[in-house]
């Protein structure tokens, strides 16, 4: 069987920090913050101006997963940036990111093996039938099926950078461990200018 790749979700990209973690630490510690009794959110939403090494960082893996993924060599600019965290607990709803192209999570602290995953949600609906009488969606090993699953599961490790789509949809499950889930989120444009002048999408 000879497979052709015809149209897929954006995927996920994880890059390791090897940074300063207490730095880190430091700065989400020292920040306020405000809970919406779901999940709590920094007041400050510009945190990685405090973290010029993991900014940096940060800004470098955008541009890997730009080229890599997209194809283009537009710089990127990180826009805003806040700390979340999930207390025992807490979740977060299914939701995406308007006004930005790609967003990263960076994970501060967490329970690596109990904590909550991010959860990846897909749009794509591939079959009409169920014919496996177990679970859809994965193998009979257990393993994630990328082309009948609708949702992905990605463990929140310390030190790990993701980067996504901002119009993949993503949600946090119930933390049920003990620790809190500690995490950095950003989201990104385009450096201006980019596009096309000739396509007629060229953007100052």
């Amino acid at each position: 069987m000879n497979v052709i790749t015809t149209f897929s979700m954006p995927p996920v990209c994880a890059f390791d920090y090897k940074g300063d973690m207490q730095a880190i630490i430091d700065v989400a510690k020292e920040l306020k913050y405000n809970s919406d009794g779901t999940n709590s959110k920094s007041q400050d939403k510009h945190v990685l101006d405090k973290l010029p090494e993991l900014e940096a960082f940060c800004n470098e893996c955008c541009l890997e997963y730009q080229r890599e993924i997209c194809g283009a060599n537009s710089g990127i600019t990180i826009q805003q940036s806040w700390v979340n965290i999930n207390y025992t607990g807490d979740s977060a709803e299914s939701h995406w990111h308007s006004n930005s192209y790609l967003s990263g999570v960076f994970y501060i602290a967490s329970n690596a093996k109990d904590g909550s995953p991010i959860r990846f949600h897909s749009a794509l609906r591939g079959f009409a039938y169920y014919p496996n009488e177990g679970r859809w969606g994965y193998d009979e090993d257990g393993e994630m099926n990328p082309y009948t699953s609708s949702t992905c599961d990605i463990a929140s490790i310390p030190t790990k950078l993701l980067i996504f789509s901002s119009l993949l949809p993503h949600s946090v499950p119930l933390n049920v461990s003990k620790d809190a889930r500690v995490s950095l989120s950003f989201n990104t444009t385009p450096t201006l200018p980019f596009g096309d002048e000739n396509r007629l999408n060229r953007i100052t």
